[in-house]
């Protein structure tokens, strides 16, 4: 299955991405949907990004895999995402989405939108492109349009 290739890249991609790796690198294990890394950010290596390759059924022209990237620690109390799972958002059988589950109490976030079923705590989610099968992601978290309040790493509020 190939990945969703993005041909149009507009401006200096390194301005704005930085490279993770090629797409094999983050290959989908044998009889699973969808696979977490952890990768570091490139302006801080101590911060990790969760990068995520999941299989994308609702396709119209068949099954293609999707990257989505994601902050790598939960909100709620700083357990790390890429432990988590991966799962569809659906409603009456129609998928319209992919969240991702913190392993440690069950908090669950849309990879798009950063918003939590749980909670009104938002999760920096990150744009992935991928050119010339090299996975990119962006250096500025995509979802900053989303109100609700964020949280460091200690689990404090920051200003929303």
């Amino acid at each position: 299955m190939a990945p969703q290739q993005d041909d149009a890249v507009e401006g200096s991609l390194e301005a704005r991405y930085f490279c993770v790796g090629s797409v094999e690198d983050f290959a989908i294990p044998e009889g699973k949907t969808a696979s977490c890394t952890p990768v570091p950010l490139a302006d801080d290596p101590k911060r990790r990004v969760n990068l995520i390759h999941k299989i994308d059924t609702t396709a119209k022209d068949g099954p293609k895999t999707k990257f989505h990237a994601v902050l790598n620690i939960c909100p709620h109390q700083g357990a790390p995402l890429h432990k988590g799972v991966v799962t569809d958002i659906e409603d009456m059988g129609i998928i319209w989405g992919t969240a991702i589950t913190c392993h440690l109490h069950g908090w669950t976030y849309d990879v798009t939108t950063g918003t939590c079923e749980n909670s009104r705590t938002i999760l920096d989610c990150f744009d992935v492109k991928v050119v010339d099968a090299r996975v990119w992601v962006s250096r500025q978290p995509s979802n900053l349009d989303v109100k609700g309040p964020r949280r460091d790493f200690g689990g404090n509020e920051l200003d929303a």
